[in-house]
C-alpha cells in the first residue's frame, strides 16, 4: 500500500524542473585513455581494489567526472532539482517561450558543467537559447576546445563570443545579456547558487538550509504535487516555501490519511511548516 500511495502520486501529471544540466561527455572522451592492463577488478574488499576504476586508468576524465558529479550532489542538496541531458538531446531541442523544451520538459536554464571540450552543436543551442530569452549558466575555466575544432584558437573565440571573458572570484558569478536572455558566469557551486537567486523564483525554497532533504515536483491539471524527502535518520523541522498557490493538503504515504494544513501565500507561492520523520518523506499537494 505504501508503494503504491507513492507511485500514484509520483507518476502522475509532468515532472516540473527548472534546470538542465548538460551531461559532459564530450570532455570524458577526450581525456578516456583505454587501459593497456587486464580490465577486470580485483574482487570487493581487495585491498588492491581502486574506489572509482577509472582514477586507476583515467585520472584526466576521473577528475572531470568528479566535479560533475559534485555538482549534481550540490544541487539536490539544495532542492534544485534538475535533468541530466546528453548533446544529442540538446540538439534536438525546440526553443519557445524563453524554454528548452525536451521531450514533455520545459527548462528555464541550461547550465553547463566544469568542462574543457564541448560538443559544437551543443554551444550553439546553448547561444540560440540565450539569444531567445533563456538562462545559460557555464563554468569558469570555460571550455577552451570545441570536439569538432581542430583550431584551439578558433575554438576559445567561439565559447568567449557567448560567455565573455569574465573570471568571477570563489562564490561569486558575473552576467551579461546576450539577445533577450543572459549568460552567467560563475566560478563554483557557491556561485552557481546565489546566480540562481538572483535570476528566478527557487521552485522549492527550504529554510533553515537542510542538505539531507530532496525535492519532486509533479504537475497535473489539478494540483502540483511536491515529494520532500529526508535522507538522514533523524526527523527535520523546516519551512518550506513552494511555487504554487491553493489548498494545501499533507498526504501521508505511510497510512494514507490526507490534513489540509494552514499555509502562508504570497507572490505566487505556499509557505507551509514541516516535520519530516527520519528516513521518510511527504507529500505536499496544492490543488
Amino acid at each position: 500500500s505504501y508503494a503504491g500511495r507513492l507511485a500514484m502520486a509520483l507518476s502522475s501529471g509532468t515532472h516540473v524542473a527548472d534546470l538542465a544540466v548538460l551531461y559532459p561527455i564530450a570532455t570524458i572522451w577526450a581525456h578516456y585513455v583505454p587501459s593497456s592492463k587486464f580490465m577486470m577488478l580485483p574482487p570487493i574488499g581487495s585491498p588492491h581494489r581502486p574506489k572509482i576504476w577509472s582514477e586507476a586508468y583515467a585520472a584526466e576524465a576521473s577528475m572531470r567526472e568528479a566535479a560533475f558529479r559534485d555538482l549534481i550532489w550540490g544541487l539536490l542538496e539544495h532542492q534544485r532539482d534538475m535533468d541530466i541531458i546528453d548533446d544529442d538531446s540538446l540538439a534536438k531541442a525546440n526553443i519557445a517561450d524563453n524554454k528548452l523544451r525536451i521531450a514533455d520538459e520545459n527548462y528555464k536554464v541550461l547550465i553547463i558543467p566544469p568542462m574543457d571540450v564541448i560538443d559544437n552543436h551543443s554551444l550553439k543551442k546553448a547561444g540560440a537559447f540565450a539569444e531567445q530569452g533563456g538562462i545559460v549558466i557555464g563554468f569558469h575555466p570555460l571550455p577552451c576546445r570545441i570536439s569538432q575544432e581542430e583550431n584551439d584558437d578558433i575554438s576559445r573565440s567561439t565559447v568567449n563570443s557567448l560567455f565573455g571573458n569574465s573570471k568571477p572570484l570563489a562564490g561569486k558569478f558575473k552576467t551579461h545579456k546576450h539577445g533577450k536572455g543572459r549568460v552567467v558566469v560563475t566560478a563554483d557551486l557557491n556561485g552557481l547558487l546565489k546566480a540562481m537567486s538572483d535570476l528566478m523564483q527557487p521552485d522549492i525554497e527550504i529554510t533553515p538550509a537542510c542538505p539531507t532533504v530532496f525535492g519532486l515536483h509533479k504537475r497535473t491539471d489539478e494540483s502540483d504535487i511536491y515529494f520532500l524527502s529526508n535522507l538522514a535518520p533523524d526527523p527535520v523541522d523546516i519551512s518550506v516555501t513552494l511555487r504554487a498557490n491553493g489548498t494545501t493538503e499533507i498526504w501521508n504515504p505511510i497510512d494514507g490519511t490526507v490534513r489540509t494544513v494552514g499555509t502562508t501565500q504570497e507572490n505566487g507561492c505556499t509557505r507551509v511548516d514541516l516535520s519530516i520523520e527520519g528516513s521518510s518523506g511527504q507529500l505536499i499537494v496544492i490543488s
